[in-house]
């Protein structure tokens, strides 16, 4: 992980995919995890903001602003969990451009990849619900939320590019220097939070060295090389500070 410390955890997927489950079930397991009171869904009714297919530069940079003051704010010691983040914003302006439906335009695009690239930084990881048969439930009607299949699964769509584009290594959508994980969660909720659990503990932290059985082990030959005066290096251990899960 780039981030040995959760702090901040990003859900991100299109709409009606089970964002708002995961992050409901991952507070039940990890009750040391807590949300925003207010949302950018707050910010949108606040302000009448056009939003999905009627979005303008206007209403994405506001909704963009919000989430990147979320992503970058100081919660002290709390561990926060965030239903969307900045990418989620990226994308419903991507898919706006690319319709030529609103005044986004290119410039506006690339103002954009430069706010999300940096505001993502402050996450520890991105989990992300991709759309596939096992989670195309059916649309259900919510305030603000387009319930047209053909634009969920565009908006689908882009999400996966942008995911594949994290993987890949070589995009100007992240700084590889410094960019959380991105981890895609399949199959039904109940095997979504047993997918998370392979990357945090218990104390609702990620798990490294000390949760490792290779490394208990390694410590365990690592001792008695000392109690005897082996050479450590020629029964192969390695460096601690070279040895990374």
């Amino acid at each position: 992980m780039s981030h040995s410390k959760l702090s901040k955890i990003g859900v991100i997927g299109t709409q009606c995919i089970g964002k708002t489950t995961l992050i409901d079930d991952m507070m039940l397991q990890w009750p040391q995890l807590n949300k925003p009171t207010k949302t950018y869904r707050d910010l949108i009714k606040e302000k009448k903001l056009p939003v999905n297919k009627h979005g303008t530069k206007e209403s994405q940079e506001a909704i963009l602003n919000y989430l990147v003051d979320e992503a970058m704010a100081n919660y002290g010691k709390k561990k926060m969990i965030f239903d969307r983040t900045p990418i989620d914003n990226l994308v419903y302006s991507l898919w706006l451009f690319d319709k030529g439906c609103s005044d986004i335009d290119e410039a506006f695009i690339d103002k954009c990849i430069s706010q999300v690239k940096e505001a993502i930084k402050f996450y520890s990881v991105i989990f992300y619900i991709p759309l596939n048969k096992e989670n195309d439930a059916m649309l259900s009607y919510k305030e603000n939320r387009d319930i047209d299949p053909i634009y969920r699964g565009e908006i689908a769509v882009l999400f996966d590019a942008i995911y594949r584009a994290w993987e890949q290594g070589s995009s100007r959508f992240f700084d590889r220097e410094d960019c959380p994980p991105i981890i895609p969660l399949y199959g039904n909720p109940l095997e979504r939070v047993a997918q998370v659990a392979l990357y945090i503990n218990e104390k609702c932290e990620f798990f490294g060295e000390e949760d490792s059985l290779i490394a208990q082990d390694l410590q365990q030959i690592e001792t008695l090389a000392d109690q005897l005066g082996v050479d450590k290096k020629k029964l192969g251990i390695p460096d601690k500070k070279e040895f990374k899960l």
